[in-house]
């Protein structure tokens, strides 16, 4: 049994509009904030690591700073604007 085809001598001419492609090639919603979770993410991971480095590099005057603030709120000997009000209360130094 042998098939014949017929080719049609018209061509089929096919209209789109412009705006109906408008969709195609982009990305869902989802995944385009997902991409942005993702990379603020890692902005502020960068962030986290440049602060520990530069704290790492000024250890040897930050981290006496640091004690000499905790103990001066402690004891009461610092101005009360660089203390928090729940440090000086009596019930948080026992």
């Amino acid at each position: 049994m042998r098939r014949v085809w017929k080719r049609s001598t018209e061509d089929e001419i096919v209209e789109i509009e412009p705006g109906a492609l408008s969709g195609i090639f982009t990305s869902p919603q989802w995944l385009r904030d997902l991409g942005f979770s993702a990379w603020l993410l890692v902005g502020v991971g960068a962030a986290l690591v440049g602060l520990i480095w530069l704290l790492s590099l000024t250890q040897t005057i930050v981290m006496p700073v640091i004690t000499a603030a905790i103990t001066a709120c402690r004891e009461g000997s610092a101005p009360p604007s660089l203390c928090s009000r729940s440090s000086r209360s009596p019930s948080a130094s026992a």
